[in-house]
């Protein structure tokens, strides 16, 4: 095979995402003749950035850049591989230096303006992006970037207007689509979405849009048709995998959800992917034996992976089993202990077996990595309370940092009954589906698909206005600490990050959780059943402090809130918070996180 030849067939499995041969081939091709061929080495960081090694994409492509320094192609990957790993200013210098290459180059244009949105300057990235449009740079790329752009800096309607000016310039451009399809499910416009999420597509990206549509304007059946048309082309498309399970459980069709799996193991060639999703799917079931299962065959076929390992370890927590699940959870982790994700089980199984000391290190390790994690945070604590650390108290401050608020009544409305009472009858034209997600913390309930922060829904509009003065006097009565994770991050200004409702009937309850990218999180009381005022055994109450799984000498909960129609509690997103169950009746609630700027 000549060198061209082995280039050739690296990039087309490249392409393929046949990552491991393409890898093997670009290693041989360096060894003919890498000086000579700086192709060669542009490959060869390309390959190494999709398998996730940074460091030998960085180098691969640095020599390629000194043999051609003014490569635009090789800027440009260098530039994506610095984006992956969170260096945004170098991403950015290689952008810019691919497009000063060559300009006009619209690949480096496109993830210079991905690089400032990522890193918070989305305002540089719209105003940059008008700049080319109005110097006539008008097509749907540049007019997506720019929706994208308006999108993450809060401009909800001038986005959504750039989107639809993308798609009048070329109709099938899938970002676009994509992205105006996500914006209008998630403020309630699934009708909007079929308009243009088409079914004479092969995109499985956009199919599955139009999948979520059908499924939020209930025509379940014909969501779940679709969804069997995407995977018996893409049998290991997970998002379909997890969109058809959440309907057939959310249809009262959850017996169906293993033949699902175990069509499309069949049809994947028991792709590991696969396997993964159909564990977390049983365990989110709670059939964690079903889940333990699966696990062991997946290891059969795939071997002991981190993320088979990492499942296992899931399964047995919910299990009660902290050992065994310790055993699954330090394999996982062995691979990659900088792997916060396969580090949670490992931080959980160790508190279960009251390894305290052992979980704070894993725990402060994961925090250094991801410092406003509130998921590490709330870890932290847990094992502070295990471990009767004085520290634990400092942190929490329950009677301080979570506080109820009682409403006033918005301008139009006579009382907050009258509110409340409009406010419902809309929230339960939302609430479409009897059963609840399977991935969310709700219990005998129901919650709403739509982020009702971006309705314009006038019942709405003045609740988010009625919540400004309560969050601004929460804020104003922290004090300033730059070693708290709730203090450290005060400022005037905030915004809201999703909205949106639960409503629960009889038996119903929230088991434990936190809210992993919030701030400040919250629960507003729409609607309370009578027996909840003053009850005895707390009954719907919001709890604070206990983790959702079993810690000796921390597994209770350490305060409540009695939840009241009106009544706004406000608390660090960092706290478990779980309910009480109700015995009768039914809790509607609207949720929302707040974070700073």
């Amino acid at each position: 095979m000549t060198l061209a030849d082995t280039l050739n067939k690296a990039y087309q499995n490249y392409q393929a995402g046949k990552l491991s041969a393409a890898s093997k081939l670009c290693r041989q091709a360096r060894k003919k003749s890498a000086r000579d061929h700086p192709d060669i080495l542009r490959l060869s960081g390309m390959v190494a950035r999709k398998m996730g090694d940074f460091s030998n994409a960085e180098k691969f492509l640095k020599q390629a850049l000194v043999i051609a320094p003014n490569h635009h192609e090789s800027r440009n990957v260098l530039g994506l591989v610095y984006l992956d790993d969170g260096k945004f200013g170098e991403a950015e210098i290689e952008f810019e230096l691919s497009i000063q290459a060559k300009p006009g180059y619209l690949p480096a244009i496109l993830n210079l303006c991905r690089a400032w949105i990522q890193s918070g300057d989305q305002n540089k990235a719209s105003a940059f992006l008008k700049d080319l449009i109005t110097k006539g740079m008008s097509t749907a790329e540049i007019w997506t970037a720019y929706a994208r752009a308006l999108h993450a800096s809060d401009q909800i309607e001038a986005s959504t207007q750039a989107f639809y000016k993308a798609l009048s310039l070329d109709n099938q451009y899938s970002p676009a689509i994509c992205d105006l399809s996500a914006h209008l499910l998630e403020t309630g416009r699934a009708e909007s979405v079929l308009e243009i999420a088409r079914t004479d597509t092969n995109d499985a990206a956009v199919s599955f849009l139009r999948l979520r549509a059908l499924f939020n304007v209930q025509r379940s059946e014909e969501a779940l048709a679709l969804g069997r048309d995407i995977l018996s082309v893409s049998p290991d498309h997970t998002e379909t995998l997890k969109a058809c399970s959440q309907m057939l459980w959310m249809t009262g069709l959850g017996e169906e959800i293993p033949t699902l799996f175990e069509t499309a193991l069949q049809a994947s060639g028991n792709k590991q992917s696969v396997f993964l999703r159909y564990m977390k799917t049983l365990i989110q079931m709670g059939q964690e034996d079903a889940a333990l299962d699966i696990g062991k065959r997946a290891q059969k076929r795939c071997g002991h992976t981190p993320g088979i390992e990492f499942l296992m370890a899931d399964a047995l927590i919910e299990k009660g089993d902290g050992e065994t699940a310790l055993n699954h959870a330090e394999k996982a982790t062995r691979s990659d202990p900088d792997d916060v994700v396969l580090a949670c089980n490992m931080a959980r199984s160790l508190l279960m077996v009251g390894r305290g000391q052992e979980a704070l290190q894993t725990i402060r390790h994961a925090r250094r990595i991801v410092p406003n994690d509130q998921f590490w945070v709330a870890m932290e604590g847990t094992a502070l309370r295990q471990l009767n650390d004085p520290a634990y108290e400092d942190l929490m401050r329950y009677e301080e940092l979570a506080k109820p608020y009682m409403l006033s009544a918005p301008k139009g409305y006579d009382s907050m009954d009258d509110f409340n009472g409009v406010l419902l009858a809309r929230l339960l034209e939302l609430h479409r589906f009897a059963q609840c997600p399977l991935d969310q913390s709700l219990r005998l309930g129901s919650q709403t698909s739509m982020d009702i922060k971006n309705s314009d829904d006038p019942v709405f509009v003045s609740f988010f206005e009625a919540l400004n003065d309560p969050i601004r006097e929460y804020i104003g009565s922290m004090n300033s600490d730059p070693n708290h994770p709730l203090l450290a991050r005060k400022q005037e200004e905030f915004h809201l990050s999703g909205a949106w409702s639960v409503k629960l009937g009889p038996l119903g309850n929230h088991v434990s959780h936190v809210h992993p990218e919030g701030w400040i999180s919250s629960a507003y009381y729409v609607n309370v059943p009578d027996q909840v005022a003053g009850s005895d055994d707390r009954e719907g109450w919001i709890n604070f402090g206990a983790p959702p799984f079993e810690v000796p000498n921390a597994s209770t909960p350490e305060h409540y809130i009695e939840p009241k129609p009106g009544c706004l509690a406000l608390f660090p997103s960092y706290m478990w918070h779980g309910t009480v169950p109700i015995k009768s009746g039914m809790r509607v609630t609207i949720a929302y996180d707040v974070v700073p700027g």
